[in-house]
Parts: structure tokens; C-alpha cells; sequence
């Protein structure tokens, strides 16, 4: 999950989550993970997404999975 917020902050120049409380950063955090704008590719956008779903579950699990995602970007 850090990994993605910290790429996420890396590729659009913000946090994920931003707000001047940390009430307001709860609540934007519970909208869910925020899109990525161009020149992020939609493959790119979806493999950050997935390393911060708020379900762990449903986040990617290991190093090998996600250097599997890299390997598979355009």
C-alpha cells in the first residue's frame, strides 16, 4: 500500500490523500484511491490503483506479482 501512495505522489506531483485535517484526509480516503491523470497510461493508473485498494485483499500481494505488472506495461 505505501509503495502505491508514494508512486501515486511521484506520478501526479500530490499525495493521494490530501485535506488540511486529518478528518478531511479520512474522508477523502474513504471516496477511495483517486484517479491518475495523463500521462499516466490507464495500465499504469489500474497497477496503482491495485497496490492501494483499500481491500487488502484484493491488493497485489508480492514482489514477484508486482514486477510481473511492471513487466507487462506498455
Amino acid at each position: 500500500y505505501a509503495l502505491g501512495a508514494t508512486l501515486f505522489h511521484a506520478l501526479s506531483g500530490r499525495p493521494p490523500f490530501d485535506g488540511d485535517t486529518i478528518w478531511e484526509i479520512l474522508a477523502a480516503k474513504s471516496k477511495g484511491t483517486p484517479p491518475l491523470a495523463p500521462p499516466v497510461s490507464p495500465e499504469g493508473a489500474a497497477l496503482v490503483a491495485d497496490m492501494m485498494a483499500a481491500d487488502p485483499s484484493r491488493r497485489i500481494a508480492t514482489y514477484e506479482e508486482l514486477l510481473a505488472r511492471i513487466d507487462r506495461l506498455p
